[in-house]
């Protein structure tokens, strides 16, 4: 999670991004069977995560 706020800038943006009209950057965690999307937004004071999820789920339909 520190690397996370430290770089939030360099992740890429998530694929649901443009459909959500947001700014949304994904960062992937685990390993093998066990990885996870930590999807979040961020601005120049903090980083916000909406969700973690399994990276076998289907994309985000809204952050809800």
């Amino acid at each position: 999670m520190e690397s996370l706020v430290r770089d939030a800038e360099v992740w890429p943006e998530a694929d649901e991004a443009p459909r959500l009209g947001r700014d949304l950057r994904f960062r992937l965690f685990g390993r093998r069977r066990h990885v996870y999307r930590i999807l979040f937004t961020y601005d120049d004071k903090s980083v916000s995560v909406h969700r973690v999820r399994h990276s076998s789920q289907d994309w985000l339909m809204d952050l809800d």
